[in-house]
């Protein structure tokens, strides 16, 4: 599973919208579309906030753990 399908995976298992994520991170929807379709991969540089927002931590996102 790559980092953006467990970003994802954790929203949903939390009861969190996307747009939730994106006002929180100061991003157009769009930019989070972007992210989904592979066309932007900028969400790496989002990965303390989004970790922050889903109460877990950058290792667990970008490995899993």
């Amino acid at each position: 599973m790559c980092t953006l399908d467990r970003i994802i995976k954790l929203l949903n298992e939390r009861g969190f919208t996307q747009k939730q994520l994106t006002d929180y991170l100061g991003i157009t929807k769009n930019v989070f579309t972007d992210w989904k379709s592979g066309k932007n991969k900028s969400y790496t540089k989002h990965l303390p906030k989004i970790a922050k927002f889903l109460g877990v931590t950058v290792a667990n996102l970008i490995g899993g753990t």
